[in-house]
Protein backbone atom coordinates (compact mmCIF):
# COMPACT_ATOMS: atom_id res chain seq x y z
CA UNK A 1 0.00 0.00 0.00
CA UNK A 2 3.05 2.56 0.86
CA UNK A 3 4.48 1.98 -3.10
CA UNK A 4 0.99 2.99 -4.32
CA UNK A 5 1.30 6.42 -2.54
CA UNK A 6 4.53 7.15 -3.51
CA UNK A 7 5.35 9.31 -6.24
CA UNK A 8 5.57 7.88 -9.54
CA UNK A 9 8.92 9.90 -10.68
CA UNK A 10 10.70 8.71 -7.53
CA UNK A 11 13.42 6.39 -8.19
CA UNK A 12 13.37 2.77 -7.63
CA UNK A 13 14.46 0.71 -4.81
CA UNK A 14 17.55 -0.88 -5.65
CA UNK A 15 18.61 -4.55 -5.49
CA UNK A 16 21.10 -4.60 -1.67
CA UNK A 17 23.97 -6.23 -4.06
CA UNK A 18 23.84 -4.87 -7.50
CA UNK A 19 26.09 -2.58 -9.37
CA UNK A 20 25.88 -0.92 -12.12
CA UNK A 21 21.76 -1.74 -13.90
CA UNK A 22 22.04 -0.72 -17.40
CA UNK A 23 18.30 -1.87 -17.54
CA UNK A 24 17.11 0.33 -14.82
CA UNK A 25 18.24 3.44 -16.48
CA UNK A 26 16.10 2.55 -19.30
CA UNK A 27 13.28 2.01 -17.59
CA UNK A 28 13.82 5.36 -15.66
CA UNK A 29 14.39 6.95 -18.89
CA UNK A 30 10.61 5.31 -20.51
CA UNK A 31 8.99 6.17 -17.48
CA UNK A 32 10.15 9.87 -18.15
CA UNK A 33 9.75 9.60 -21.99
CA UNK A 34 7.12 12.97 -21.94
CA UNK A 35 9.91 14.98 -20.01
CA UNK A 36 12.51 14.33 -22.90
CA UNK A 37 9.72 13.64 -26.07
CA UNK A 38 7.59 16.80 -25.64
CA UNK A 39 10.29 19.77 -25.35
CA UNK A 40 12.13 17.95 -27.83
CA UNK A 41 8.88 18.24 -30.21
CA UNK A 42 8.05 22.20 -29.16
CA UNK A 43 11.92 23.17 -29.83
CA UNK A 44 11.61 21.36 -33.22
CA UNK A 45 8.38 23.30 -34.51
CA UNK A 46 9.81 26.59 -33.12
CA UNK A 47 12.91 25.86 -35.79
CA UNK A 48 10.24 25.18 -38.58
CA UNK A 49 8.50 28.20 -37.66
CA UNK A 50 11.44 30.26 -37.49
CA UNK A 51 13.43 28.86 -41.02
CA UNK A 52 10.24 29.82 -42.77
CA UNK A 53 9.19 33.03 -41.54
CA UNK A 54 12.65 34.74 -41.53
CA UNK A 55 13.72 37.04 -44.42
CA UNK A 56 17.14 35.95 -45.25
CA UNK A 57 19.61 38.31 -45.89
CA UNK A 58 22.41 38.48 -48.44
CA UNK A 59 25.82 40.21 -47.59
CA UNK A 60 27.86 40.93 -50.86
CA UNK A 61 31.91 41.97 -49.86
CA UNK A 62 35.04 42.83 -51.98
CA UNK A 63 38.62 43.00 -50.16
CA UNK A 64 40.92 45.62 -50.27
CA UNK A 65 44.36 45.95 -49.40
CA UNK A 66 46.00 48.86 -47.70
CA UNK A 67 49.51 49.04 -48.68
CA UNK A 68 51.36 50.90 -45.90
CA UNK A 69 54.74 52.83 -47.40
CA UNK A 70 56.38 54.15 -44.49
CA UNK A 71 60.04 54.28 -43.58
CA UNK A 72 61.79 55.58 -40.64
CA UNK A 73 64.91 55.53 -39.22
CA UNK A 74 65.79 55.24 -35.44
CA UNK A 75 68.49 54.98 -33.26
CA UNK A 76 68.46 51.79 -30.73
CA UNK A 77 68.83 54.45 -27.79
CA UNK A 78 65.23 55.77 -28.89
CA UNK A 79 61.79 54.44 -27.82
CA UNK A 80 59.91 52.25 -30.06
CA UNK A 81 58.50 53.14 -33.31
CA UNK A 82 54.93 54.11 -33.83
CA UNK A 83 53.31 50.78 -34.43
CA UNK A 84 55.22 47.73 -32.32
CA UNK A 85 53.00 45.31 -34.40
CA UNK A 86 51.37 45.04 -36.88
CA UNK A 87 48.01 44.28 -35.66
CA UNK A 88 48.10 47.70 -34.53
CA UNK A 89 48.55 49.13 -37.75
CA UNK A 90 46.05 47.26 -38.62
CA UNK A 91 43.77 48.44 -36.45
CA UNK A 92 44.26 51.64 -36.84
CA UNK A 93 43.66 51.28 -40.68
CA UNK A 94 40.09 49.35 -40.26
CA UNK A 95 39.31 52.41 -37.68
CA UNK A 96 40.13 55.31 -40.83
CA UNK A 97 37.94 52.69 -43.36
CA UNK A 98 34.85 52.48 -40.91
CA UNK A 99 35.38 56.10 -40.20
CA UNK A 100 35.24 56.80 -44.43
CA UNK A 101 32.71 54.41 -44.94
CA UNK A 102 30.38 55.32 -42.45
CA UNK A 103 30.78 59.36 -42.92
CA UNK A 104 27.26 61.12 -43.67
CA UNK A 105 28.69 63.10 -46.39
CA UNK A 106 29.66 59.48 -48.46
CA UNK A 107 26.80 57.77 -47.24
CA UNK A 108 24.80 60.66 -49.03
CA UNK A 109 26.74 59.84 -52.41
CA UNK A 110 26.56 56.88 -52.36
CA UNK A 111 23.11 57.02 -52.13
CA UNK A 112 22.47 59.56 -54.77
CA UNK A 113 24.95 57.86 -57.26
CA UNK A 114 23.01 54.45 -57.04
CA UNK A 115 19.27 56.37 -56.84
CA UNK A 116 18.94 54.16 -53.92
CA UNK A 117 16.82 57.17 -52.52
CA UNK A 118 14.25 56.43 -55.31
CA UNK A 119 13.32 52.58 -53.81
CA UNK A 120 15.64 50.62 -55.67
CA UNK A 121 19.45 50.49 -56.42
CA UNK A 122 20.98 51.59 -60.11
CA UNK A 123 24.46 50.73 -60.99
CA UNK A 124 25.88 54.20 -62.43
CA UNK A 125 26.78 53.50 -65.63
CA UNK A 126 30.57 55.59 -66.41
CA UNK A 127 29.88 58.89 -65.54
CA UNK A 128 27.84 59.15 -63.05
CA UNK A 129 25.44 62.48 -63.96
CA UNK A 130 23.66 62.97 -60.20
CA UNK A 131 20.60 65.51 -60.22
CA UNK A 132 21.93 69.60 -59.36
CA UNK A 133 18.96 70.19 -56.83
CA UNK A 134 16.75 67.37 -55.29
CA UNK A 135 13.63 68.26 -53.46
CA UNK A 136 13.35 68.84 -49.88
CA UNK A 137 11.28 65.14 -49.47
CA UNK A 138 14.16 63.83 -51.94
CA UNK A 139 17.08 65.14 -49.73
CA UNK A 140 14.61 63.42 -46.64
CA UNK A 141 14.66 60.55 -48.49
CA UNK A 142 18.66 60.59 -49.26
CA UNK A 143 19.21 60.97 -45.65
CA UNK A 144 16.93 58.36 -44.18
CA UNK A 145 18.68 56.06 -46.72
CA UNK A 146 22.11 56.88 -46.07
CA UNK A 147 21.52 56.22 -41.90
CA UNK A 148 20.02 53.12 -43.28
CA UNK A 149 22.81 51.87 -45.34
CA UNK A 150 25.20 53.00 -42.06
CA UNK A 151 24.23 50.28 -40.06
CA UNK A 152 24.05 47.56 -43.22
CA UNK A 153 27.79 48.28 -43.60
CA UNK A 154 30.51 45.85 -42.14
CA UNK A 155 34.25 46.26 -42.40
CA UNK A 156 37.07 43.53 -40.76
CA UNK A 157 39.92 42.15 -41.08
CA UNK A 158 40.71 39.70 -43.85
CA UNK A 159 44.52 38.95 -43.69
CA UNK A 160 47.70 41.01 -43.06
CA UNK A 161 46.49 44.58 -44.34
CA UNK A 162 43.79 42.87 -46.05
CA UNK A 163 39.93 44.32 -45.01
CA UNK A 164 36.82 42.72 -46.24
CA UNK A 165 34.03 45.25 -46.83
CA UNK A 166 30.33 43.86 -47.21
CA UNK A 167 27.26 45.33 -47.67
CA UNK A 168 24.19 43.02 -46.39
CA UNK A 169 20.92 43.81 -47.94
CA UNK A 170 17.56 41.30 -48.15
CA UNK A 171 18.02 42.02 -52.18
CA UNK A 172 21.15 40.31 -53.75
CA UNK A 173 21.06 42.46 -56.57
CA UNK A 174 21.14 45.81 -54.00
CA UNK A 175 23.68 44.27 -51.81
CA UNK A 176 26.03 43.77 -54.72
CA UNK A 177 25.32 47.38 -56.48
CA UNK A 178 26.19 48.69 -52.91
CA UNK A 179 28.68 47.09 -52.10
CA UNK A 180 30.35 47.39 -55.78
CA UNK A 181 29.84 51.37 -55.50
CA UNK A 182 31.82 51.62 -52.16
CA UNK A 183 34.46 49.51 -53.49
CA UNK A 184 34.99 51.29 -56.43
CA UNK A 185 34.50 55.03 -54.69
Amino acid sequence: RTRDLMDPFLEEERPRGGGFDPLAIVRMFWRRKWLFFVPFVICLAMAFVAVRTMTPIYESAGQIRVVHEVSSSRMLENGSTRFRRTRDMDRETIANIWTILTAPKFLESVVRETQLYTGRARMPEGETIMPEVLTPEEMDAVSRRARGLGAQIRVRPDGHHIFLLAVRDIDPRQAFILSRVMLDS
